[in-house]
This record gives C-alpha cells, sequence and structure tokens, in this order.
C-alpha cells in the first residue's frame, strides 16, 4: 500500500532523558500502519518527535526518511558509548559531570557515595601521587626495615581525608563557576571545543575527529532523513506543507508556564533571543537561519524576535529539552536590557530550554504530568496510551547504558509499537469517546440553563457603561438567538422519555469533567 493510501493517526512522546531511546522502535512499527499526521513531544520525547516528523517528510518527498531513523537508532545500539558522547562537558565541569554519572547509576546510598569519591580521586589522581610522595618525606620511619603500619595508617587516613576535603571544597568551586559560566548546565549541547593545540594534536597528529554533541547529532539525523543531505534546515512552516503537525513544549520563564511551539507568526508572539547567547547552544547554520528569518525588537540592537513556523525543528527540540543540571539553559537578557524594554513598553519575556529554573520548576512539571496520567486513565484515552516501564539501570540520567541496554529499550519500543498497531480498536475507542462527549454535554447544558436565565436579560441591552467594541448589538442578538436555540435543542437530554447518557450501563469511569484550559 502507498503510504499516502495509510491511515492517519496523531503521536504524543514524553520526556526520560535517556529513556527516549524507546521511540525510536514504536515510530519505525507504527509507520507501516500509520501516516504520522499530528506529533507531539517534549523534553526527551521532543528529540523522537521531531525525528519521526523529519521521517515523515523524508518519506513523502523521496528522501530516506525512515530507513535513516532505523540507521540512527542502529548506530547507538551498535556503536560503544555514542550516546555518552552526545553529552559532552566543558573541561572545568568535567569532573562534576563524572560524579553525575556515578550518581545516577543504581545502587544504595553508600554505594553511590563511594562511586562518586572514586570518580572524585580519578580526576585528582595527581593528588593522590603527592599524598604517597608527602608519606614518603614526611613518614619516613612508615617505611623502614621494619613498617610501623599503625603509624603508616594513621598517616594515610589523615592524608585521605585532607585530600577528600580539598578536593571537595576545589569541585565545588568549580561546579559553582561552571554553572555560572554555563547558565546552570554541565553541558552546552553542542561540541565542546578543547584547547587549539589539543585540537590539532588530536585531528592532525592522531587522526582523529571529535565527535558531534547532542544537538548536532540530532540536527544532521534530521537533515538526513528529511533531505538525504546538506539543505536548508527544516522547519514548522515546511512540515505544515506536507500535512505533518508538529507541537513541542517549552517553558516561558517570565510566567512560569508552559510554550507551545512553533510560535505564533503574528504580533502575539512575545519571545525574543539574542544571537550571541544562542551561539553557544545551537550550531551556527541553526542561528544563522534565525538570524535571517527574525526581526529586530523595537528600541534594541541586539534582541531579535523568536521566529514562529520559519524557526527549524532542531532549534525547537533545543528549546523544549528540560534536563537539570545536565545542560545548559537559554541565557536570559540583562538587567539593563530589561530595562530598555519595559521603558520602551515591551514585557521581555524568554524561552528555556533547560537548566536551573526547570530544576525548580519540577513541582509544575509533575503537575503536568499527573494531569497528563489522569488523562490517560479516562476510557476515551486509554486504548492509545502504552506505557513503558524502565528498570533503575535503564534510561534517565543513565548516558553509559550498555549497548545492550540500549537494544532492550529499542526492542521494548517496537513492541509497544505491535501492540498499538494490533490491538487498538478504533470502532470501540470512537464509541467511548462518544459516551464520554455525550455525557459532558448533558452535565454541562443542564448546569449552563439556569445560569444563562439570569444572564440572558442583560446579554442584548447590554451592561451600561460596559465597551463591547466590535461585538455590537446585532451581534448580540445573533449571539442570544443561537445560545437559546442550543439550550432548547439540549432540553431533551436526560429529560423523561429521552436519551440519558447518566444511566449506569452509559456513564463513563472514570467520570470526565469539562474545563476551560488555556491551548498549551
Amino acid at each position: 500500500m502507498e503510504r499516502q493510501q495509510l491511515p492517519k493517526c496523531d503521536l504524543v512522546m514524553q520526556g526520560g532523558i535517556t529513556s527516549g531511546v524507546v521511540y525510536p522502535g514504536a515510530i519505525l512499527e507504527l509507520k507501516d500502519h500509520y501516516q504520522f499526521e499530528s506529533i507531539g513531544g517534549a523534553s526527551a520525547g521532543a528529540i523522537a518527535a521531531v525525528a519521526a516528523a523529519a521521517a515523515e517528510y523524508g518519506a513523502k518527498h523521496g528522501a530516506l526518511g525512515f530507513a535513516r531513523l532505523q540507521t540512527a537508532i542502529d548506530e547507538l545500539c551498535e556503536q560503544p558509548g555514542l550516546l555518552l558522547s552526545l553529552f559532552q562537558p566543558s573541561l572545568m565541569a568535567r569532573a562534576p559531570f563524572d560524579i553525575l554519572r556515578q550518581v545516577a547509576k543504581p545502587g544504595s546510598l553508600p554505594l553511590k557515595a563511594l562511586r562518586a569519591i572514586g570518580a572524585l580521586l580519578m580526576t585528582w589522581w595527581f593528588l593522590v601521587l603527592a599524598i604517597v610522595l608527602a608519606l614518603v618525606i614526611f613518614e619516613p620511619d612508615a617505611f623502614g626495615s621494619r613498617p610501623k603500619y599503625h603509624t603508616l595508617g594513621i598517616a594515610l587516613a589523615a592524608w585521605l581525608l585532607a585530600l577528600v576535603a580539598a578536593t571537595v571544597t576545589i569541585e565545588i568551586l568549580m561546579l559553582r563557576q561552571a554553572l555560572r559560566e554555563q547558565n546552570f548546565g554541565l553541558c552546552w549541547g553542542k561540541r565542546s571545543q578543547p584547547p587549539a593545540a589539543i585540537a590539532w594534536i588530536w585531528t592532525n597528529l592522531l587522526g582523529q575527529t571529535f565527535r558531534p554533541a547532542l544537538i548536532e547529532w540530532l540536527h544532521e539525523q534530521i537533515q538526513e532523513c528529511a533531505f538525504e543531505g546538506t539543505s536548508a534546515p527544516l522547519t514548522f512552516a515546511m512540515l505544515e506543507d506536507c500535512n505533518v503537525h508538529l507541537r513541542l513544549i517549552s517553558t516561558d520563564l517570565s510566567y512560569g508556564r508552559p510554550v507551545a511551539l512553533p510560535l505564533p507568526d503574528d504580533e502575539t508572539n512575545p519571545y525574543y533571543f539574542k544571537q550571541v547567547d544562542l551561539m553557544k547552544i545551537l550550531p551556527g547554520d541553526l542561528v544563522t537561519h534565525l538570524m535571517e528569518n527574525s526581526t529586530l525588537v523595537e528600541g534594541s540592537d541586539v534582541l531579535r524576535h523568536m521566529p514562529g513556523t520559519a524557526m527549524p525543528v532542531a532549534v525547537a527540540a533545543r528549546l523544549s529539552l528540560s534536563f537539570p543540571f545536565l545542560l545548559s539553559a537559554h541565557e536570559r537578557p540583562t538587567e539593563a536590557e530589561r530595562t530598555e524594554l519595559t521603558a520602551s513598553g515591551q514585557a521581555p519575556r524568554w524561552i528555556e530550554p533547560g537548566g536551573i529554573i526547570t530544576f525548580v520548576m519540577q513541582m509544575f512539571d509533575a503537575a503536568r504530568n499527573w494531569r497528563d496520567t489522569l488523562q490517560a486513565e479516562m476510557p476515551s484515552a486509554w486504548g492509545r496510551v502504552c506505557r513503558i516501564y524502565l528498570d533503575a539501570n535503564e534510561g534517565g540520567l543513565n548516558l553509559d547504558m550498555q549497548t545492550s541496554t540500549i537494544n532492550t529499550l529499542k526492542t521494548r519500543g517496537h513492541n509497544a509499537g505491535v501492540r498499538l498497531s494490533t490491538e487498538f480498536d478504533w470502532p470501540r475507542h470512537r464509541f467511548y469517546r462518544f459516551k464520554a462527549l455525550m455525557h459532558l454535554l448533558q452535565t454541562n447544558f443542564s448546569q449552563m440553563a439556569p445560569s444563562y436565565a439570569t444572564f440572558s436579560p442583560v446579554l442584548v441591552p447590554g451592561v451600561p457603561g460596559f465597551d463591547y467594541g466590535a461585538l455590537d448589538l446585532d451581534w448580540r442578538m445573533e449571539a442570544s438567538a443561537a445560545t437559546e436555540a442550543l439550550l432548547a435543542a439540549s432540553e431533551g437530554l436526560g429529560a423523561p422519555g429521552g436519551p440519558n447518557f447518566d444511566e449506569p450501563g452509559f456513564l463513563p469511569a472514570p467520570i470526565p469533567a469539562m474545563r476551560a484550559v488555556p491551548d498549551v
């Protein structure tokens, strides 16, 4: 069957840092049964979402598409260390990064502490050597022909305690400095540049190449899936042109709320960026594209409006990534820039792609996931939701997972795709959604009727002194007539002799509730 003839489906993926490696297996299974029309994701789920969108785009334009996505996940499963190499800390953040890796591994608290101390001592190995030399110099009696083991033990313990105290102090100071300089993240998300001399030796004398970091690797995979190589960056607008709707979630720092990407293309888009800041977290060609498709903010010579549908999907994925302390944040405007914008009547607002602010907002994220979890339990949703459970040594901050573990996660994703493609019953699911909707309509119309009865007398004449703007008398008369007709048509719902969508055999479980929430 031609791909254009396959039924269409929506696909939404959540976060989980390295847990996202389960998604390609599911995507590659589902693509044989469906076209992906609407795709959504947040954090690590955003990486899988943009990969699926790029593959769908490529499949519709004769490019590698899903074959390239298959190659990418196979490389992760077959090349030891590839996943870890995508997270490249700066030289100053290397030791804290290694300690974070050790603490993230499963095990008891004492074991984690021993691993962390081991990573610390491996980083400061020359200090360990210095202690041994110091013992030889300052405690010569301990190494005589008849060693004084009591003296040696006391001296060694004292020096080791001093070493641990010194290294911990140094690491705390270095971590503090690294978080300050790198926007509260250990990795920028792009390739960490070593000193020029080391880079020259590595490339020219040893003939080695530097591996790409996360965002560079992702950008490369997107371009290969969509275009089979070099081309202008894949954007939301390109996806929309072939009826692929991608939607990602990031964070608004100024208001502490989620932000849907792409941003609007009109004046309602209030978000800004600075070229010098994005150069720290994005490849140069992506920043160049943003510069070419944006305009300066009025009253500033450095701040620019963040593009809407012209934004490359790789940029949106980076803005969506929420790995606390692991990935650096998008730098916020300076106090002077905030004052300048506020003086010109503009509220400075910033999109946050990770870092400490996201860490502080984990309660907000937990509340969001709590809502998603409850939503998934509804009969109108659970039939199309597949949960994949991971062990303590799988996914999350386990950056150095073995290739066998990555392959296991890939297989679980594939199995989830098989279940969704073979067990999902669309007619039954559609009936459950009908039950939930009709129950909500009956409940809300019954509650609306008495409230509207007290409001309708003032709807048409209007409230004295209230400015209705474009909603003139003719509009209010039409609105009143339409509302009364709607309520009249709903009078039969639940009435004696009429259909009752609250009957025990019809009532959905759990009982749903209808609420007006922002479109995010």
